[in-house]
Formats: C-alpha cells, sequence, structure tokens
C-alpha cells in the first residue's frame, strides 16, 4: 500500500465573533439597535378577554404575509408588550381594547416614534378605493408597511 501526501487547507470562521462586528458597525453607524427577529408586527391588549381576538387578527396577517406576533397570556401587561417591542425591534404593535371592540377599531402603534392611526371597520371600503398616496394618515406616520397592515385588519374589526 502506497501513502499519498495530499496537501489540504482549513478554514474556521467564529460567526459568533463576525456577528459582533457587524452589530457593533451597525450601532455606531447609526445608532440603532440590529433587528434579530423578522416579526413586523406585535398584537396586544392588556385586557381580559382579547386572547381569541389577538389570535384572529394575527391569522388575518399571516395569511396577508405580514409576520406578527402574540402573547399567548389570557391578560398580559400592555406595558410589559410595548417593551418586548423595544427590546426586539418589532416596529409596529396593533393595540385592541373594550372601547376599540365597541367601535370595531384596533389601533396601530409607531413603536419607534409611538405615534398611533386609528384603523376602524368603517374606514375599510374608504381603505380600498384609495390608491396609497390618498390615505388620510397623518405624514409623519407614512410607512411603506402601514398602508399594508391597516387595509389587511380593518375588514376584520367588526363592532362587537
Amino acid at each position: 500500500m502506497t501513502t499519498l501526501w495530499v496537501p489540504c487547507t482549513g478554514v474556521s470562521i467564529g460567526i459568533e465573533r463576525l456577528f459582533s462586528i457587524i452589530e457593533s458597525r451597525a450601532r455606531a453607524s447609526r445608532d440603532q439597535k440590529v433587528r434579530t427577529k423578522e416579526t413586523e408586527v406585535l398584537v396586544a391588549s392588556g385586557q381580559k378577554g382579547f386572547l381569541e381576538d389577538r389570535m384572529k387578527i394575527c391569522t388575518v396577517l399571516w395569511n396577508a404575509d405580514i409576520k406578527a406576533e402574540l402573547f399567548y397570556k389570557e391578560c398580559p401587561k400592555l406595558l410589559g408588550q410595548f417593551q418586548y417591542c423595544e427590546t426586539e425591534g418589532i416596529p409596529w404593535v396593533i393595540v385592541l381594547g373594550e372601547e376599540e371592540r365597541a367601535k370595531g377599531a384596533a389601533c396601530l402603534r409607531q413603536v419607534d416614534t409611538r405615534v398611533e392611526v386609528n384603523a376602524s371597520h368603517a374606514c375599510t371600503s374608504y381603505m380600498s378605493s384609495k390608491p396609497k398616496h390618498h390615505m388620510t394618515t397623518p405624514s409623519h406616520v407614512s410607512h411603506p408597511h402601514m398602508h399594508r397592515i391597516l387595509t389587511c385588519i380593518t375588514p376584520s374589526l367588526v363592532p362587537h
């Protein structure tokens, strides 16, 4: 049996080290948090009896290919949900409550600016008939995904 000499080269990459370098560069250049989740919207409520409503809204969002999540507790604290969005870098939160439920509405909140836009079942036909640039939302809330989220959830908001 003959032994052949085969030259080899090996490479080792420290993935965690690369990620920490990229993260520190991103923070230094933009002073922003690097998102580790793809979630676009958290469906939240701070009151009892809204778990099923939150699940329905999430299902509507998922069917529209919008990445959404919710807390599976029956009555999670609203402040904790807002803090979770800030920590995880989730840009939008849909807030459901008793008043919104009675009106067939929800509140869409941009997490970083804390600006809120009301979405209601009553505005569904208006929103679907107008192009994106005719939306009557405040200009400081304008965001590419906002129209998509609002258009998606408003048909499911029916007064109780």
